[in-house]
């Protein structure tokens, strides 16, 4: 109800407009570093839950090297345009498999369209994924779900039944922010990689980069599974750590 002698100021939309530019800077300025999962695959499959247990066996072996779902993709993107800071990305940093590659490179083409700006892509060999054979650790794979098959790898990690263990995994992770860190800490980057490697890098971020972890089958297993280019940032110094959802 309005009172007698009270006055009401309306906001301006560019002023909302405004507003909004200026929370999702603040948002972003403490997080450098954009790690996210890359594209859907250009396979005649929803996702990963619709894939036969022999495709998921090759994709591990990396004998199945897919390229992405372009159009798809895209759709992701534009949905995460504004939870990561294209714009201001100054190096693109990507796993060397095929689908995040082209990953990295469908963002270049996005970034150059919408902010006329040229950014340059690395392939890290560290940014791969974790190395598995499906075959080691299911004897039939037949009747099993995503979820088991994940947590099944997951578990194989830790108990290193796995051609990559955690251990193995988490100190390539440590090798890479070595590097990360000699870089330009007032600059913004992006990171391409998988979703197996991502639970490694959580812990990783979440443990301040500690060598003295322990991590059992049930802590990497509560980590989140990223969709396609969904992800974290992280800063520097590991003290942040934000989720980034394409939704």
């Amino acid at each position: 109800m309005m009172h007698q002698g009270m006055v009401v100021k309306t906001i301006p939309f560019i002023d909302f407009f405004i507003i909004g530019i200026i929370v999702k800077e603040y948002m972003n300025e403490n997080y450098p570093l954009f790690f996210i999962r890359h594209g859907k695959l250009s396979l005649p499959y929803k996702d990963h839950s619709k894939m036969p247990f022999s495709v998921q066996v090759n994709l591990g072996l990396e004998k199945l090297n897919p390229t992405i779902d372009r159009v798809v993709t895209l759709l992701y993107l534009k949905k995460i345009k504004d939870k990561v800071p294209l714009e201001d990305i100054e190096k693109i940093y990507t796993s060397p498999s095929r689908r995040c590659w082209d990953t990295s490179k469908l963002i270049t083409k996005f970034i150059k369209g919408r902010y006329d700006k040229n950014v340059e892509i690395e392939i890290l060999e560290n940014l791969r994924e974790i190395k598995f054979d499906l075959r080691k650790i299911f004897k039939n794979g037949d009747n099993l779900n995503l979820a088991s098959i994940n947590n099944g790898v997951l578990e194989a990690m830790i108990k290193e039944n796995n051609d990559e263990s955690f251990k193995q995994a988490y100190r390539r992770i440590d090798s890479l922010f070595k590097k990360l860190n000699k870089k330009n800490k007032s600059k913004k980057y992006l990171l391409i990689t998988h979703d197996f490697l991502m639970r490694v890098i959580e812990i990783y971020i979440k443990s301040r980069g500690s060598r003295n972890i322990n991590i059992t089958t049930q802590g990497i297993q509560n980590t989140k599974r990223h969709s396609y280019l969904e992800g974290f940032k992280t800063n520097f110094s590991l003290s942040s750590f934000s989720i980034i959802n394409a939704k």
